[in-house]
């Protein structure tokens, strides 16, 4: 794992009474000064705990350095911790499963977000729509041009689009802080 530009703090939360979801809620609001990363692991008792907690934190750390978080949740980011531990392998995947989906244009970027809300609405058309301010038509067609774009049908490996949108967003929010720190 890629260590921190700088100095780094471990730190591990307890006492009595136990952590409340309030005081949970209360450091993810938390804003780390520039170029500085907190991420945490979930919430455990006992030896085994701090062990586990540890070990999570650190997974939450290296997805929010790829992906420019200052404030990262294991719990928010578990699936991309699992995936980028081979960050080429990651890319190998969100490259064969979304193929010219990736690329970085408008139009691209607009296919990604209507499949993106279409799978968080679960599938519905409609809502997704309406959430997008756009007629169910225009999703439909979006979605054809999806389909016709991978190749095969959405649903045949929906699980896979989805986790590919997910560390696409995350490599690709990487790639615009290098473009922007290059400029």
């Amino acid at each position: 794992m890629a260590g921190g530009g700088g100095h780094s703090v471990w730190a591990w939360l307890g006492g009595r009474p136990r952590i409340e979801a309030g005081a949970v809620r209360a450091l993810e609001r938390f804003t780390p000064h520039g170029g500085t990363f907190l991420a945490c692991g979930g919430v455990a008792f006992g030896e085994e705990g701090f062990v586990r907690t540890h070990r999570e934190a650190l997974q939450a750390y290296r997805v929010a350095v790829i992906g420019g978080a200052p404030v990262t949740r294991y719990d928010d980011v578990a699936l991309e911790a699992l995936v980028v531990q081979d960050e080429r392998l990651a890319r190998e995947f969100v490259e064969r499963e979304l193929g010219s989906l990736a690329a970085p244009d408008a139009k691209t970027a607009r296919l990604r977000t209507t499949l993106r809300t279409y799978f968080s609405l679960g599938q519905n058309a409609s809502a997704t729509g309406a959430l997008l301010k756009v007629h169910e038509r225009t999703v439909g067609y979006r979605l054809a041009t999806i389909e016709e774009r991978i190749g095969h049908p959405i649903a045949r490996r929906r699980d896979e689009l989805g986790l590919a949108l997910r560390i696409h967003a995350l490599i690709q929010s990487e790639s615009d802080e290098s473009t922007r720190t290059s400029e």
